[in-house]
């Protein structure tokens, strides 16, 4: 491809002989004055250009100041026939890479130019070394998240069902057991019947339920590559609900939730967002006196000083991610407990800013962590309340996907 030169002067004589000079090298442009030349690159793509330092009506600095403004990186040279050290230094201060005294013979004149040229086309292989540079980066940090996120998912779905396979254990036991002991009686008539009936119906009806809770977990996991970055908030509480219903902790324990009128949306996949409420609600069930009850529910904000202000916080506790958005609209998904509060280890671990290291589920299941990790690579937030003897909660923001009501039906409990 033929580089484009511009030359720019007032009189015709000089600007003709460069024309004839350069055009078996390279494709010319010519123009009379600096104005003809803002238009001409504008209008061209123009790789150099040689400017004469005195012209009528705007003089070749003033032309040299106004194309490196529009259009840094075409490379300029100035000549002039009245050489002066200030004006040589004001050429330099404003981008000039040649600055030449006429006359001058005509071997310096083209290495000038070529010059010009080869700086041209060296800062474009910069530019593309850049650019590369630039796509690999974020080719590499696509593929971390990725492995991040597959590692988090990985240990989340081993912790749920580490925790599903204890009641199956047990649904499967007894089974057996009535089994035997259907083929030990040979009559169940009365109390024997019922009672025997009452049991092999709850082992049915828990079965039920724990094959619920493991095609959702397979179903979720299938949808989660594929859905789109976009959750309805009452859906995800119901998914929540239902997930819930098979866990041990809930006989004993009570968890209400508080659905939004008009539901809204969030900008974050929702498969994260179940395995992190999930997360939540679990360890609130686990620290909650027994009898008592857990409280889920969620609200819309406009900004995040909002949701500092209303949980009278400040950011010492809490966590967000390096692209979460602190001015825009949020939707804060709340989990409250009345149990003793966050250890300050537990809660110091969680606040750190550096991604958790990825960790073997511990006996109880899921761990902070995995909430944490979700967190970072959902542009979210995390917000704690936490005291002695005071309970915890914890507020999971997300950005919303729109500031007013998601458009069509909206999900309702």
């Amino acid at each position: 491809m033929r580089r484009t030169l511009l030359i720019v002067d007032d009189e015709e004589g000089p600007r003709e002989a460069l024309r004839h000079i350069f055009e078996t090298d390279y494709r010319v442009v010519v123009a009379s004055d600096g104005y003809e030349a803002l238009e001409a690159v504008g209008r061209e793509r123009v790789d150099a250009a040689v400017l004469d330092l005195c012209m009528a009506g705007m003089s070749g600095i003033e032309a040299l100041e106004r194309i490196k403004l529009q259009y840094p990186e075409i490379e300029v040279m100035l000549l002039t026939g009245y050489a002066a050290l200030e004006s040589a230094q004001d050429a330099l201060r404003l981008g000039a890479a040649e600055y030449l005294a006429k006359p001058c013979d005509l071997v310096t004149l083209r290495a000038a130019v070529a010059r010009l040229i080869e700086r041209r086309i060296e800062a474009e292989r910069r530019t593309a070394s850049l650019a590369e540079a630039h796509a690999l980066q974020r080719e590499l940090d696509e593929l971390r998240r990725r492995e991040e996120r597959l590692t988090a998912q990985t240990e989340i779905y081993s912790g749920v069902l580490h925790d599903i396979n204890k009641p199956l254990t047990v649904i499967v036991g007894l089974t057996s057991l009535l089994t035997r002991q259907l083929r030990e009686t040979t009559t169940l008539e009365g109390k024997a019947m019922k009672a025997f009936s009452e049991r092999l119906h709850a082992v049915a009806k828990q079965a039920d339920n724990v094959a619920e809770v493991v095609q959702r977990y397979l179903s979720l996991l299938r949808q989660s590559r594929v859905e789109s970055n976009r959750a309805s908030a009452n859906r995800l509480l119901l998914d929540l609900r239902e997930l819930l219903q098979a866990y041990p902790a809930l006989t004993d324990r009570r968890l209400n939730f508080a659905f939004l009128p008009e539901d809204l949306e969030i900008r974050a996949h929702g498969t994260d967002v179940i395995q992190m409420l999930l997360n939540l609600a679990l360890n609130a069930l686990q620290a909650a006196a027994p009898s008592t009850a857990v409280q889920v529910g969620v609200q819309p904000f406009p900004d995040l000083a909002a949701v500092l202000k209303q949980s009278g916080v400040t950011e010492n506790r809490l966590l967000k991610a390096a692209d979460f958005d602190a001015h825009a609209p949020l939707l804060g998904f709340r989990v409250s407990d009345s149990g003793p509060g966050m250890p300050v280890e537990v809660l110091e671990r969680l606040l750190e800013t550096r991604p958790p290291a990825a960790e073997t589920p511990r006996r109880r299941g899921l761990g902070l962590s995995f909430v944490k990790r979700l967190i970072l690579l959902n542009s979210g937030a995390l917000v704690v309340q936490t005291a002695p003897g005071q309970g915890t909660t914890v507020t999971l923001l997300l950005p919303l996907w729109a500031p007013g009501p998601s458009k069509g039906p909206a999900t309702k409990p």
